[in-house]
């Protein structure tokens, strides 16, 4: 463009000739710092139908758009297509008992760009196995309830059987959390700068509540930026009596010596609540900017991590209730159980990718 500075993003898609699966499409965050470079580190998954993707029939497409903020519509800069079968191939899917079903594999593909210039976009990938549903659908079911072959007790004898008990609602929160990035860290390394995640904690006192990780942000030499979305759901009376706390550790990634952790960022979720309260809307994240505290000397701040936030209202849920005294059978008839179906739903598994990771050489687009 004429500024010489483009804003970059990437759209990821699941196509299948027979137009079999429809999936929305997938974005990236737009990285506004990485030019003809770009950056996003970002996760995406599909579900694909295992025998169509054996076929060949189920295609990965990434499209790249330079962001125009005068512009209807962004600029198209390239295109990548790559087949499931071909990925299958190269990164099997896991068996259920053997294998690390976490690790992903990563691959660089060429970039078809709008002007014939040469570009690779890189990406990693894994297969996971997934249920295809139960065998028994909700449609076939009822047809089989209300089937003469079926009892069913009538509504006023269950209720004499099992009066209603009292039950109190558990309230939760869901907390949508972006982990951006740090600011001012220094550079340890000697030769190719490190390798920087976070990791995020929830805790009561001691005890561990949830805990992710943003994805590894490789050959960073001071401010790693990772965007990475997590989504958590706690308890709001231990929320709001103060009893829970957010943990984000700055870990350098080693691969001989091990992990080492840099520092530490703690806030109270209590203090979250009372800087941005539940509501309804969905554009309303809050951004945090706190100091690093170095591992062993707190008062000692090594830099600053950001990150934004939103609290959302769930549904109370309650508790399980207590189990029942078997009902008295129904005085007996003759009965048969429907046949089982004979169809098998077809196998599905789950398309993950950290799409997309860097695209490089990406000429900029008049």
């Amino acid at each position: 463009n004429a500024t010489n500075k483009m804003d970059v993003y990437a759209v990821v898609s699941i196509n299948c000739d027979n137009n079999s699966q429809t999936q929305p499409a997938k974005k990236t965050p737009i990285d506004h710092d990485g030019g003809s470079n770009p950056t996003w580190n970002h996760p995406v998954k599909f579900h694909v139908t295992e025998r169509e993707a054996r076929e060949g029939l189920v295609t990965v497409n990434v499209k790249l758009y330079n962001y125009w903020l005068e512009e209807v519509v962004d600029l198209e800069i390239g295109e990548v297509n790559v087949s499931v079968q071909e990925l299958l191939a190269l990164n099997p899917i896991p068996s259920f008992t053997n294998g690390n079903c976490d690790k992903m594999k990563l691959m660089s593909l060429p970039v078809k760009v709008t002007g014939g210039s040469k570009a690779k976009l890189s990406l990693s990938y894994r297969f996971k196995r997934a249920l295809a549903g139960n065998m028994y659908d909700s449609h076939s079911f009822s047809e089989h309830s209300s089937s003469s072959s079926f009892r069913c007790l009538n509504v006023d004898s269950e209720r004499s059987l099992n009066p209603p008990q009292l039950q109190i609602p558990m309230k939760k929160l869901t907390l949508d959390l972006v982990i951006k990035m740090t600011k001012g860290v220094k550079d340890n390394s000697w030769i190719r700068g490190m390798d920087m995640y976070a990791s995020v904690k929830v805790c009561e006192g001691a005890r561990i509540m949830h805990r992710s990780n943003t994805p590894i942000a490789f050959g960073v030499h001071k401010d790693p930026i990772w965007d990475h979305a997590i989504k958590l759901t706690l308890d709001e009376p231990l929320a709001r009596d103060g009893r829970l706390n957010l943990f984000v550790q700055l870990i350098n990634h080693r691969t001989i010596r091990g992990d080492k952790e840099m520092g530490e960022v703690k806030v109270p979720i209590r203090e979250l609540l009372g800087l941005n309260p539940p509501s309804t809307l969905t554009n309303d994240m809050k951004l945090i900017t706190r100091d690093l505290s170095h591992v062993r000397d707190k008062s000692r701040k090594i830099g600053k991590l950001s990150f934004i936030y939103k609290f959302l209202n769930e549904q109370a849920t309650f508790p399980p209730a207590p189990s029942q005294p078997p009902i008295p059978p129904a005085p007996s008839q003759p009965t048969t159980p429907p046949a089982p179906p004979t169809a098998i739903p077809q196998q599905l598994f789950v398309f993950y990718a950290a799409t997309v990771v860097t695209a490089d050489n990406v000429q900029n687009q008049q």
